[in-house]
């Protein structure tokens, strides 16, 4: 929240300063100039936020001890050949949710059994 009321700020400055020089000097270039000023930090701050939401959206991954050992635990299997990917998920805390515990996507080779 702090973050987007000090780009807030920022363009009000920006957009101040660039109607006053516009004004004062006469150059209607320097108000356009401050747009695109504006239209930076605009972008740089919705660059940062969807960063941040994407993390809240969809988790981060699991310790790489914890796929280590997931990953062990699926390759002791004796019908198992090969364990090729291990994905995970750990979804962030929310109101309705007491603990968080990451979600595991395997990928492996099954032995082929002979009749």
């Amino acid at each position: 929240m702090l973050f987007e009321d000090s780009a807030a700020i920022a363009g009000l400055i920006v957009a101040g300063v660039g109607v006053w020089a516009s004004q004062a000097w006469g150059d209607p270039r320097i108000d356009g100039a401050a747009s695109i000023v504006i239209g930076v930090i605009l972008g740089i701050v919705a660059a940062l936020l969807a960063r941040e939401a994407k993390g809240l959206l969809i988790g981060e991954g699991a310790d790489p001890a914890v796929v280590a050992k997931v990953r062990a635990i699926v390759a002791a299997r004796p019908e198992i050949t090969a364990v090729n990917h291990v994905r995970t998920i750990t979804p962030r805390l929310t109101a309705s949710s007491s603990r968080s515990a990451p979600i595991f996507a395997i990928r492996s080779r099954w032995a082929t059994r002979r009749r």
